[in-house]
């Protein structure tokens, strides 16, 4: 593949910066600063543009600022850059394992631009969340669509785990709202 080449840095233990030799790219990931939230929201929305769920994102600029670099941080992030443009990002928080007992993070989001595709970036980046889950001592946790066969076997041939048998739910606050409002009425 390349040299790896580590950087030092300061402050947070997650931030760090490394960077790839991909010929002919030069690929370096690094954690997402304040700076950056534009790229970063630039990548969200091109990757629901391309699962046609652009109108599903809500999120801005400043809510990825206020929420990713307050006092209490609620996600981290991975920026992969080719020659100062970004190209890809990882997103991940914290969650728990009440049943193993540790601490997981759980892989929000990973995407590459399509044209850096298929160049083994897209497990660079991966590798990269494993390093910082191991670093915190915890799992690794994520999800894809079940009709996504690509990204299935993808993900096993790294050695992950199809938890196919497992169903994901998910409730907007709206819909806690109604549910609170109409158990209420009971």
């Amino acid at each position: 593949m390349g040299k790896a080449k580590i950087s030092p840095n300061r402050g947070f233990s997650w931030r760090f910066r490394l960077i790839f030799h991909i010929m002919p790219f030069m690929i370096e990931f690094r954690s997402v600063t304040p700076a950056d939230v534009a790229f970063l929201h630039s990548l969200i929305i091109e990757s629901a543009e391309e699962g046609n769920a652009r109108l599903e994102v809500t999120t801005t600029p400043e809510k990825l600022l206020a929420d990713g670099f307050g006092s209490h941080p609620a996600f981290e992030a991975v920026l992969a850059w080719d020659l100062g443009a970004p190209v890809g990002f990882a997103l991940w928080f914290p969650m728990y394992s009440s049943w193993k007992g540790k601490r997981t993070l759980y892989l929000e989001d990973l995407f590459i631009r399509p044209f850096w595709r298929k160049r083994g970036l897209a497990k660079l980046l991966f590798r990269q969340v494993e390093k910082m889950a191991l670093d915190g001592a915890s799992n690794l946790a994520w999800e894809c669509d079940r009709d996504r066969l690509n990204l299935r076997h993808f993900f096993v041939g790294m050695g992950a785990i199809d938890r196919a048998s497992k169903i994901s739910f998910y409730m907007e606050e709206s819909d806690m709202r109604a549910h609170i409002q109409d158990s209420m009425s009971i």
